[in-house]
């Protein structure tokens, strides 16, 4: 098991299991930045292999996106480069770490079919050794994967995924889009299973499935579910729901979400610290996890090294 770094859904969940098909739902923008903030957790401050399939942008953008989760520099200053000397110390300073990182980043992909992206991940793993695998958006896969020919669901990516997950032992996990059109239908806009496109497959094989909903996007101010008697404020705050979970319990949980940053944190990053030491600890999680461990970035593809001088680094 491999623990994804929020407290409360390692509670639930106990970790990311192996092998395993994960799916988030939730906006494209939002679903990126769960990702970001989850490989930040598990690969950079815990240093886990892993391996990112960038889809929806390409890798400088996506370098950006963790230089602004770890730095908390706004991610709009990484797009329009309006820094100030504090803001240029801060992310010059953290440089060093940004070369040691084990995750890999993957953006080019050209003519690509199910055998060769299963070869990158064999790949991936005899060089990288990683883990974890990241598809930030399985539609955009899949298009690539048959040219948008509709004689190929999308179920048979999907399997095709869970079936690599089984014969490499590794754990994928992929964002997808959901119908923001059931969504808004409801009165609390809170989002459920069968709001995926590819529901029915999905939800026949994925292990596990979160879905990311954050009531600021629908102008909800007070959260509909705190007990009776209590308001508490939306502002700053997500809650991932756990869908899904092939081996266990369904629940969901509050997390901080700081829309400016591209960043899901802990609600309280304090909170229930020592708790959680303990349960991964535990028999139930085996890999050893570093809470303190210092932040670094890196690209075994598209390395933070390639960007020597100012012109060329991505920010």
């Amino acid at each position: 098991m491999i623990p994804t770094g929020f407290f409360e859904i390692d509670k639930i969940i106990y970790g990311l299991d192996t092998p395993a098909l994960v799916v988030i739902g939730g906006t494209s923008g939002d679903t990126i930045s769960f990702l970001t903030s989850l490989i930040k957790k598990i690969s950079i401050d815990n240093k886990i292999p892993s391996t990112y399939f960038n889809f929806q942008s390409n890798n400088d953008l996506l370098f950006n996106r963790f230089l602004s989760n770890i730095t908390e520099i706004p991610l709009k200053k990484f797009l329009t480069k309006n820094f100030n000397d504090d803001e240029l110390h801060k992310i010059f300073t953290k440089e060093a770490y940004l070369n040691d990182c084990p995750i890999r980043f993957e953006e080019k992909f050209g003519n690509l079919t199910i055998e060769i992206f299963r070869a990158k991940i064999a790949n991936s793993i005899q060089q990288s050794n990683s883990q974890i695998f990241v598809i930030d958006n399985i539609e955009m896969l899949h298009n690539l994967l048959y040219s948008g020919d509709n004689s190929f669901p999308i179920d048979q990516t999907i399997r095709e995924l869970k079936s690599i997950s089984k014969e490499l032992n590794i754990t994928i996990i992929c964002g997808s889009n959901i119908n923001d059109t059931n969504i808004n239908q409801r009165p609390n806009k809170r989002p459920k299973l069968l709001d995926f496109y590819h529901y029915t497959e999905i939800e026949e094989t994925a292990d596990l499935v979160f879905l990311i909903y954050v009531p600021e996007h629908y102008k909800i101010s007070i959260w509909d579910n705190d007990d009776e008697g209590q308001e508490t404020t939306t502002e700053n705050q997500a809650e991932i729901i756990i869908a899904k979970n092939r081996n266990g319990t369904t629940n969901s949980m509050r997390l901080s979400f700081f829309k400016n940053i591209a960043k899901f944190e802990n609600l309280d990053t304090f909170y229930g610290y020592n708790d959680y030491n303990s349960l991964i600890k535990s028999d139930k999680i085996k890999n050893t996890i570093n809470l303190d461990s210092a932040f670094s970035v890196k690209s075994n593809t598209t390395s933070m090294n390639d960007f020597d001088d100012e012109d060329d680094f991505p920010f």
